[in-house]
C-alpha cells in the first residue's frame, strides 16, 4: 500500500509541475519552427491545400482557395520556388427603420514551398476556377553536372 501511495505522489508531482509551467507560460509568445520548404506562416493566415504534380516537362501545382476572386490572388514564381497568398476584406451593412446591420470578414491565405525541379516563371500559366487555383509552370532544362578544379 505505501508503494501505491509513493507513486501516486510521484505523478501528483509531475502533474503539478506541469500544471506549474502551463501557467508560467502562459501568454508568452510562441516559437515557430522552421520548415526547409515552408516560409514562417503568421497564425492569422490560412495554409490553403496544395498538391504538386510533377510530369516530364511541367510542375503543375493545384491549390484549393475557395471563395475568392481571381483578382483577390498574388502568385509569386522563382526558378525554384512557388509562393501563393490572398487577402480579402469585405464589409456589409444593411440599414433599416430600428436597426443597423453590419458585418465584416477578413480571410488571408499564404502557401509558399520549394519545388522539386528547376522551373521557367515567365512562361508559367495560371487558371482559377470553382475555388481551385492551377499553376502550370514548364520546367527548364537541369544543367549538367560539371566537375571543377581547385585552385
Amino acid at each position: 500500500m505505501e508503494e501505491i501511495l509513493k507513486k501516486f505522489e510521484n505523478m501528483m508531482d509531475r502533474m503539478q509541475k506541469t500544471m506549474d509551467r502551463a501557467i508560467e507560460d502562459f501568454g508568452r509568445p510562441r516559437q515557430v519552427r522552421l520548415l526547409p520548404e515552408e516560409d514562417i506562416i503568421p497564425s492569422r493566415y490560412r495554409k490553403p491545400y496544395l498538391d504538386i504534380i510533377e510530369k516530364e516537362n511541367e510542375i503543375i501545382a493545384k491549390i484549393e482557395m475557395p471563395g475568392l476572386k481571381k483578382d483577390d490572388i498574388q502568385i509569386n514564381l522563382t526558378n525554384d520556388r512557388l509562393e501563393v497568398s490572398a487577402d480579402i476584406k469585405e464589409e456589409k451593412e444593411e440599414k433599416e427603420e430600428g436597426y443597423i446591420y453590419k458585418e465584416r470578414h477578413q480571410e488571408k491565405y499564404y502557401r509558399s514551398v520549394l519545388l522539386p525541379s528547376g522551373i521557367d516563371p515567365d512562361n508559367s500559366k495560371a487558371e482559377y476556377e470553382n475555388g481551385v487555383l492551377e499553376i502550370k509552370m514548364p520546367k527548364t532544362e537541369i544543367t549538367k553536372k560539371r566537375s571543377l578544379k581547385i585552385d
